[in-house]
């Protein structure tokens, strides 16, 4: 049987790997992935106050897909505003060779 120590050690090294494992995350996202202007600074408050909590309320925010679907968002505007530019210059060629 294992000693209580090495099972309680264990669980520390697991909970740690865990929080850097989102500190890391929450560091590598770009500001334009929050809904919030200063939402990624209150997540990292949450993350260093609340420790194994925070990152756990990070990984559950993260699960129901809020951060992502921002992005697909802004993704899909980028997306359009590149097509509306590239066809514009075409369609002003068109009306001078008219």
């Amino acid at each position: 049987m294992f000693p209580i120590w090495f099972l309680m050690a264990l669980v520390i090294l697991v909970c740690l790997v865990f929080w850097m494992s989102q500190s890391i995350k929450l560091m590598s996202m770009s500001d334009s992935q929050f809904p919030g202007r200063y939402d990624k600074i209150l997540w990292t408050v949450i993350l260093l106050a609340a420790g194994i909590l925070g990152a756990g309320a990070f990984w559950i925010w993260r699960a129901s897909g809020r951060a992502d679907q921002r992005v697909q968002a802004e993704t899909e505007a980028a997306v359009k505003r590149t097509i509306a530019m590239h066809q514009k210059p075409s369609e002003t060629n068109e009306d001078t060779q008219a």
